[in-house]
């Protein structure tokens, strides 16, 4: 059975909405929480990441560029 890595330790976005922020969020393996008020992008940061995912786990350079 292959392995998958254990967690993400590390999602990075550059140039979320038209190269307005740099998103650079370090995750803990035991919890994480994203929060904010309507608006501030919490779907968009997590859809963002889901569609660069591969089935490995991993975020290929060429899946989503500026999703690392």
């Amino acid at each position: 059975m292959q392995k998958y890595a254990d967690y993400i330790e590390q999602i990075e976005i550059e140039s979320l909405w038209s190269g307005k922020k740099h998103i650079v969020w370090n995750l803990d393996r035991k919890v994480n929480i994203l929060s904010g008020v309507n608006g501030v992008g919490k779907s968009t940061i997590l859809n963002r990441v889901v569609k660069g995912l591969s089935q490995g786990g991993e975020v290929p350079s060429h899946r989503l560029k500026g999703v690392r």
